[in-house]
């Protein structure tokens, strides 16, 4: 198999506001990628073998924001989208059905959606460095399938599930002891 190719094409900007209190990141971006290799399985034999198959696009953005509400308070916040999918479908060429490997408009398996968020508050304890920190994360459920479970292509798997959507919430605290 041969090699892949990316194309990517992205505008941005990066941003001090506000005395530089706060910074503002964002950009905006379109992928295509060509001769994805991919591992394709034989249906009689069970023999996987890599192959350049396809193309996929990949259209987005993203954008993260960070506070400074004063020395003590702190905010961060970033939103992004990422719709990654096949363009084009892919049938195997030693099938004798030449069945569907990936089927056009199938995900890469990338999350659509991603907002993150975080509140750092700083203090002084005993003379002592300190900090309380809340971190949630959140992920979106798939917006396509993926080969696998798509019921057109011979990678189907009636047993799979789609990834449900995440939240993870965290929180730290801290107080610097020294050395």
């Amino acid at each position: 198999f041969g090699s892949d190719t990316v194309s990517n094409f992205e505008v941005g900007a990066k941003d001090k506001l506000f005395g530089s209190r706060m910074s503002l990141d964002s950009s905006v971006y379109h992928l295509e990628w060509n001769n994805i290799q991919q591992t394709v399985g034989l249906p009689i034999c069970g023999i996987r073998y890599t192959a350049n198959l396809g193309r996929a696009a990949s259209n987005g953005f993203d954008t993260q924001m960070q506070f400074q509400l004063n020395e003590s308070l702190g905010f961060e916040l970033s939103l992004g989208y990422n719709d990654a999918y096949y363009t084009t479908a892919t049938h195997s060429s030693v099938s004798p059905a030449s069945k569907i490997v990936i089927n056009k408009g199938d995900s890469l398996g990338a999350t659509p959606w991603k907002v993150a968020g975080a509140i750092q508050y700083n203090w002084t304890v005993f003379n002592r460095d300190a900090f309380f920190r809340l971190d949630d994360e959140f992920s979106s459920a798939p917006n396509r399938p993926t080969s696998a479970l798509d019921p057109v292509t011979s990678s189907y798997d009636p047993a799979l599930v789609p990834n449900p959507a995440t939240n993870f919430l965290s929180a730290r605290t801290s107080i610097n002891l020294g050395t």
